[in-house]
Parts: structure tokens; C-alpha cells; sequence
């Protein structure tokens, strides 16, 4: 699996992800999207190659300081999910994302 570019693990109810999803290095695109994920391994973050990242429709009330790990990203979704807890400081991961070109928030209060 070590060769896996693009992920589509959406709208099966996952309310966790085993601490392998790290492994897979070449990962381009994941989509987890509609599932009940309220938070992701520690190991996620080592998806350094990662460039669209589909998480809306979830139960994240926040993104790690750990995102910052993604700095190829270039597309996050994070539609309907419950941020409203976040602060400023909860925000500062963005400044890592130097190849973001959306980002998108629709839906989270």
C-alpha cells in the first residue's frame, strides 16, 4: 500500500482510523469525509505529502497543532464540522500551509 496516492474512505461512519494510516507516505488525496471523526491518530500528521485533505462532515471541534506537518497542502475541507470552539491560537496552523489555495468552512459555526 506503501504506492497509494489517493484514499476515499467517505461516508462510512468511521469514528477512528488505525495509527497505520501514516504509513502510506505517497498519499496525495484522502477523503473522510461524513464520518464521525472527532479527532485522528498522531501518525496522520506524517502524511507529509498530502495535498487535498477532505474532513467535512465530521465532529471536529478542533485542527491540531500537528496539521502544520502538511505543508504540501493545498486544498482542506473542513465544511459541517463544530469549530466554533476554536480561538486564534487554534488558527496558527494555517501560517505552515505556504501552498494553501482553499480552504473551506461552510457550515462550521
Amino acid at each position: 500500500l506503501q504506492d497509494v496516492v489517493y484514499l476515499q474512505l467517505n461516508g462510512l461512519e468511521l469514528a477512528m482510523l488505525p495509527p497505520e494510516i501514516g504509513t502510506l507516505k505517497n498519499l496525495k488525496t484522502i477523503d473522510l469525509a461524513r464520518n464521525r471523526l472527532t479527532t485522528l491518530p498522531a501518525t496522520f500528521w506524517n502524511l507529509t505529502q498530502l495535498e487535498v485533505l477532505y474532513l467535512n462532515g465530521n465532529r471536529l471541534t478542533q485542527v491540531p497543532p500537528e496539521a502544520a506537518n502538511l505543508k504540501q497542502l493545498k486544498h482542506l475541507y473542513l465544511n459541517a464540522n463544530p469549530l466554533h470552539q476554536m480561538s486564534k491560537t487554534d488558527w496558527d496552523f494555517l501560517k505552515a500551509f505556504k501552498n494553501l489555495e482553499s480552504l473551506h468552512l461552510y457550515g462550521c459555526k
